[in-house]
């Protein structure tokens, strides 16, 4: 992306760099406090690009690695692992009506250890796809398959309630691997408390 930007969240799209856009989607759905993940290349460009954005709380706080998983930088964060958050991608740009929707799921049946995003595709899309239970249940994601070799039909939208999210940490931390997709991949956790929004 450099010398044209120092990472896609500042990809401009309609005159705006696209954080702003998921952050306006995601206040129009209610939310107002955000933590977004920076890295020495790219700390001030974010900060840049939010610090006139109205009503909402935003804190940057800051990764050396980038490397190191973003959720676990997040660990020092104590009111994010005791509550439940919304982790997005940035690479996925949603509708406001997306965060809704999640939420409304959450509210419907807090049961579950969180909810994920997916999104029925007909044609091979090259993103993470659901493995699935003859049930419908969440087995696990397997990232960028081959053509033809993908596991079903749904794909992995990055827009995910974590409503246990020291179930998460204590995994990320177990596993002790520092990709950035660890827990979305085959060897991440059981999927089992996971429901599908």
């Amino acid at each position: 992306m450099a010398p044209i930007v120092t990472g896609k969240p500042l990809l401009k799209f309609a005159g705006k760099p696209l954080i702003r856009h998921q952050i306006r989607a995601a206040q129009q759905a209610g939310l107002n406090q955000f933590v977004i993940v920076a890295n020495q290349n790219n700390l001030a460009d974010l900060q840049t690009a939010v610090d006139r954005l109205r009503k909402a709380k935003i804190e940057l706080p800051y990764r050396k690695n980038r490397m190191v998983w973003p959720v676990l930088s997040l660990r020092r964060l104590h009111w994010l692992v005791m509550n439940l958050f919304i982790l997005c991608g940035v690479d996925d740009i949603v509708e406001s009506k997306a965060f809704s929707q999640i939420i409304n799921e959450y509210e419907k049946n807090s049961g579950h250890l969180g909810y994920l995003t997916t999104y029925y595709v007909k044609d091979y899309f090259p993103g993470g796809y659901f493995v699935l239970g003859k049930k419908g249940e969440i087995r696990h994601i397997v990232e960028k398959p081959r053509r033809g070799e993908e596991p079903s039909k749904f794909i992995n939208i990055v827009l995910h309630l974590i409503s246990r999210p020291q179930i998460l940490f204590d995994y990320l931390t177990r596993a002790g691997n520092n990709t950035d997709d660890l827990y979305e991949t085959d060897s991440g956790p059981d999927y089992s408390g996971m429901a599908i929004a």
